[in-house]
């Protein structure tokens, strides 16, 4: 673009001008500033984990651990932490402990009933004495990561 001579001529106009370059620098920095507050939480949220991936890349240098169990270690590491991010338990949903005690149990032998009757002699204890299994899936059994 061409320069143009145009300016603010009276102060009706330099008024207009400054207000709107006032406007503008603090527009921004509102936006600067966010910015730079999201990428440092997207920073922290992943400090953790490069920090234990560090120290597990410095163990192996330090012992001399072997390719191949580095290789497997990293497997077991990687499958292991996709497996926590996808799993949601009882314990994430924070309404769950305010529930009546009611359907807690209902909850709990929904969720783990199926599992504990494979075991036979828990399908033979069902069969026995009925609601014992609800029992033991509400009191004996709780998730963990």
């Amino acid at each position: 673009p061409a320069t143009q001579n145009l300016h603010p001529t009276n102060f009706v106009e330099r008024s207009f001008a400054t207000f709107t370059v006032m406007i503008a620098l603090i527009t921004f920095s509102t936006f600067l500033g966010k910015m730079t507050s999201a990428m440092t939480q997207l920073l922290n949220l992943n400090a953790d984990k490069r920090e234990e991936q560090s120290a597990m890349r410095r163990f192996f240098r330090e012992r001399k651990i072997s390719e191949s169990l580095k290789v497997h270690i990293w497997h077991c590491y990687r499958e292991q932490s996709s497996k926590k991010h996808n799993t949601l338990l009882q314990t994430d949903v924070k309404y769950f402990s305010h529930m009546p005690q009611r359907v807690k149990m209902q909850l709990a032998r929904e969720l783990y009933e199926p599992a504990v009757k494979d075991f036979p002699i828990f399908a033979e204890l069902a069969v026995l004495q009925k609601g014992i299994v609800s029992k033991i899936c509400n009191t004996a059994i709780m998730e963990r990561a």
